[in-house]
């Protein structure tokens, strides 16, 4: 019997496509352009490659404004808690987060826009405009605050350095996404408003990260109007994915804030795009467990490509299935031996058809775990290594 091709692995195909189609797209964070460069930083001046001149600006000598908080005056209670839900590993956390309301809104008071006419390529000017929304007393507090609470959630679970850094990592990616954002907002604002776009998320983790002596970055990407966090990697020789440098040789890896993504994931078109990479701190800790990284997108390419290949050979295995089949019911044979030969012909192939197409949704199956579980590197690890996907051979 012909299989319905239409009935068995279409569907769990177009669910693959649909998720691949949410993954790549970055959550709109590039096709909503909420990375205003336009706001803060002219767009005829903004933008470098990394072989071309520099646009020219009307001023670029002008010293650059800084932003700063000031302290405003509360009456009453001077904290307001705020409550997250991170789903991390295997587990669902309650994460409640004091916000210093003095702190926040002398945040929202603040003046954030960038002296105009400040080019991209200005790396002091833009690294000290970047920095000053992690630096300062005020700032520090709402950092004290708050990694208080987060460090406590490590103690209880007993997390290594690995998972507490990918723990940081997953909260922040799981704050609401806001696609309407203005100016960069401080990490103070985006905890109390429960949501942030681009850089403002990617401030956040980076602002925790450095506390915690990590060695991060942000980097932002003129052309796309995004930025994303980065952290630093040691490694002894070159790695499949991008590394991107800092003035003064340092190598980070991509973080995405703005959605669930693993570490060091990035979409194909940031390979080569031109990088601005503002270092923020010195700290001494560096992501080391990137083979893990490399593991899970590396299989993720493998098992993408391997989708693709098994459903066109299934387009063409059902094509010639029909064809055998409309010849056994309907062709005239000079034999029976004949028939029983195309007969021998049509069963091998239909055999083949099943094979494949169990095939294809065993790789679908881990596809979509792969995908769907950004916040468990381990588990995703595991689960791709006992799945034996890889070791399959058609």
């Amino acid at each position: 019997m012909c299989p319905d091709k239409l009935s068995t692995y279409r569907p769990l195909l177009f669910s693959l496509i649909v998720i691949l189609c949410i993954v790549t797209s970055t959550c709109g964070c590039i096709s909503n352009n909420d990375f205003r460069t336009d706001n803060y930083f002219p767009d005829n001046t903004s933008v470098q490659s990394d072989t071309g001149a520099v646009s020219s600006a009307e001023d670029a000598s002008t010293e650059i404004k800084l932003p700063e908080i000031i302290p405003a005056e509360i009456s009453g209670d001077h904290y307001d808690d705020r409550t997250f839900s991170v789903k991390f590993e295997k587990s669902e956390y309650e994460l409640v987060l004091p916000v210093n309301l003095s702190v926040y809104y002398g945040a929202k008071n603040a003046d954030k826009a960038i002296t105009p006419g400040t080019l991209w390529n200005e790396t002091d000017k833009v690294s000290a405009y970047y920095r000053s929304f992690f630096e300062g007393e005020p700032i520090d507090t709402f950092y004290d605050d708050i990694l208080k609470k987060i460090r406590h959630i490590k103690i209880a679970e007993g997390f290594s350095d690995e998972e507490y850094l990918e723990f940081m990592v997953t909260f922040v990616q799981q704050i609401p996404y806001d696609p309407d954002a203005g100016h960069p907002r401080f990490p103070v604002e985006v905890v109390y408003d429960m949501e942030g776009d681009c850089d403002e998320k990617s401030m956040l983790l980076i602002g925790m990260l450095a506390r915690e002596d990590y060695d991060t970055a942000l980097i932002i990407f003129p052309e796309y109007r995004h930025a994303t966090a980065g952290i630093r990697i040691i490694t002894a020789g070159d790695t499949f994915f991008r590394q991107f440098k800092s003035e003064d040789g340092r190598k980070y890896v991509f973080i995405e804030s703005t959605a669930l993504s693993f570490i060091g994931q990035y979409p194909e078109y940031y390979e080569d795009a031109y990088a601005v990479v503002v270092p923020v701190g010195d700290g001494k800790n560096s992501f080391e467990r990137y083979n893990y990284i490399s593991y899970i997108t590396e299989s993720l390419n493998k098992i993408t490509d391997r989708i693709i290949f098994l459903d066109s050979e299934l387009d063409r295995l059902y094509s010639e299935i029909k064809e055998l089949e409309s010849d056994l019911n309907t062709k005239t044979y000079e034999s029976r031996h004949d028939w029983e030969m195309d007969y021998l012909d049509y069963k091998a192939l239909v055999d083949q058809y099943y094979e494949y197409e169990d095939i294809l949704n065993r790789n679908i199956e881990v596809y979509n775990y792969i995908i769907e579980h950004p916040y468990d590197v381990e588990g995703v690890r595991r689960y791709i290594y006992n799945s034996k996907v890889n070791d399959i051979e058609y």
